[in-house]
């Protein structure tokens, strides 16, 4: 189920402008907003190991969702520019999940719950 939610959002891009009208947000931004959400919920659900393959996985699923759209998308092509906004988004929700647990961990020491 946790993977079916992950796929949700590479599957609305696909579909962004063929059957979906297009936001109103720049693309790049929209792209690298989605995988940072994806990339910090998938530490977030899955735990630190799984989360990381999680975000590779986010990453690959990026990259062939660019490379279909290419293929087989009526009115799109790959973006190489959206590969890296969800490399950098993936990134930006590693590092967010990062600072939400460390900042976590420092309010449980200081509250001497640790």
């Amino acid at each position: 189920m946790r993977f079916l939610a992950l796929a949700a959002v590479p599957v609305l891009f696909l579909l962004t402008g063929s059957v979906l009208p297009r936001p109103a947000v720049n693309d790049t931004l929209a792209h690298g907003f989605a995988y940072a959400v994806l990339a910090s919920l998938s530490l977030f659900g899955f735990g630190p190991r799984r989360g990381g393959w999680a975000c590779l996985g986010l990453f690959l699923l990026g990259l062939a969702v660019e490379v279909i759209q290419d293929l087989y998308a009526p009115g799109h092509g790959a973006a190489w520019n959206d590969v890296v906004a969800n490399a950098g988004g993936i990134a930006t929700g590693i590092a967010l999940a990062g600072l939400i647990d460390r900042g976590r961990a420092l309010r449980r020491r200081v509250s001497g719950q640790a």
